[in-house]
């Protein structure tokens, strides 16, 4: 294995995720990404754009991925922040190309009907990746 990307937001499940990016990273001795990514909303009139929301600003996003890394560079673990902007699910996925990671760890956070019916980051990050994913309970 020569690199893990660890999707993180704050959540109970991303910080499962986390600690199994941790376990993972010390026994194969590689360099983590942890990236948090804030979504963005395209709406479809015309001129408006693109835009953040504001209650879950960019800015938080890399103070998470800071915070993240904080964590594992804790553990002695090589780690580099990184923020996206974007759709969370298909960014992580291209945030994992671009820094050639061949496993993707992320939480699962929800098991409700809902998620099952129509999909989450994790089943989302699971179809749309071109590496492998773990997907932490």
């Amino acid at each position: 294995m020569k690199r893990i990307l660890l999707g993180y937001d704050a959540s109970p499940s991303s910080d499962r995720a986390l600690a199994r990016t941790a376990e993972l990273a010390v026994k194969f001795d590689c360099p983590v990404v942890a990236a948090s990514v804030a979504p963005v909303y395209e709406y479809a009139v015309r001129g408006v754009g693109t835009h953040f929301e504001p209650a879950d600003p960019p800015a938080l996003h890399t103070q998470m991925a800071k915070d993240a890394a904080a964590k594992l560079s804790e553990r002695g673990i090589s780690v580099t922040p990184v923020t996206g902007l974007g759709h969370t699910a298909e960014t992580l996925v291209e945030l994992a190309d671009a820094k050639e990671a061949d496993l993707i760890v992320v939480g699962m956070s929800s098991h409700d009907i809902v998620t099952r019916f129509f999909g989450g980051v994790s089943d989302d990050v699971a179809h749309g990746a071109h590496c492998d994913v773990l997907l932490v309970h």
